[in-house]
């Protein structure tokens, strides 16, 4: 009788075993599901790193190209300023001619007068 009690006991101490080796397995596993859980949200956190230096740098980009574009529209504002003021000049120039032309003119008729 007391050998049926040990062996009772026995296979209680070997159930209690097994139920603990599964319990440590499971732990185990739970363990690993977090660390792959938290190595996803590492990558994911990666990859939205990656998204936002990609948005900014395609906005510096942006932000260059439009600074080209007004540079350039300054460039041809200060071109037809350049070509409105020889305009005038040239305009002045003609104006000064004929004035010589005018003046010489009233000149020679003046010495037909007197002549």
């Amino acid at each position: 009788m007391e050998l049926l009690l040990v062996m009772e006991l026995l296979s209680v101490m070997e159930l209690l075993s097994v139920m603990e080796l599964l319990l440590v397995i499971e732990l185990l596993l739970v363990m690993e599901l977090l660390l792959l859980m938290a190595l996803l949200l590492v990558m994911e956190l990666l990859l939205v790193m990656a998204l936002l230096l990609v948005m900014a740098l395609l906005l510096v980009i942006e932000l260059l190209l439009v600074m080209e574009l007004l540079l350039l529209m300054a460039l041809l504002l200060v071109m037809e300023l350049l070509l409105v003021m020889a305009l005038l000049l040239v305009m002045a120039l003609l104006l000064v001619i004929e004035l010589l032309l005018v003046m010489e003119f009233l000149s020679v008729m003046g010495l037909l007068l007197i002549m």
